[in-house]
C-alpha cells in the first residue's frame, strides 16, 4: 500500500499517514526509523475480531480508513473468506487480512464490511 507518512512520533514508534482511502495512525514496525514522505508498506489489523461486535456489514462505502478517536475503523470490500475464519478486505490497491471469530454473514463476498481496530501495523515493502 503506498502512504504518504505526514506525521512522525519523538520516539519514531507511531506515524499518523494518509492514504486514497482516508487518514490513520499507525505502529511502525520498520528496521530503518520512519521518513516524513510517500512509502510502501505492507499493513495489517492485527488481533481477532468478533462479528456483530467488531465487524460489521455496512451500506457500500467502498475502502476507507478513518482516524476516529483511539479507533482506527477500517471499511472494505469482502472479496474472501475462509473456514478457519480469515477475512479478505480489499482498500482501495491493497488487501488486508483480518481474523475474526463468530458466525460471519451468509452473503459476505462483495459486501462492504467495517472493523473497528484499535491499532494499525505497518511495515515497510520488503521488510517482513
Amino acid at each position: 500500500m503506498r502512504i504518504t507518512i505526514t506525521e512522525i512520533s519523538a520516539d519514531a514508534t507511531v506515524v499518523r499517514f494518509t492514504h486514497d482511502s482516508g487518514s490513520a495512525d499507525g505502529v511502525w514496525l520498520g528496521q530503518r526509523p520512519p521518513q516524513l514522505g510517500a512509502t510502501d508498506v505492507d499493513w495489517s489489523v492485527p488481533g481477532r475480531f468478533w462479528w456483530q461486535d467488531d465487524l460489521r456489514v455496512r451500506p457500500a462505502r467502498g475502502g476507507v480508513i478513518d482516524l476516529a478517536d483511539a479507533s482506527h475503523p477500517v471499511t472494505g470490500t469482502a472479496v474472501a473468506y475462509d473456514d478457519r475464519g480469515v477475512l479478505t478486505l480489499q482498500i482501495g490497491d491493497s488487501r488486508v487480512l483480518v481474523d475474526t471469530n463468530g458466525k460471519a454473514p451468509q452473503q459476505l463476498i462483495g459486501e462492504t464490511v467495517e472493523v473497528d481496530s484499535m491499532l494499525i501495523e505497518l511495515t515497510p515493502t520488503g521488510e517482513r
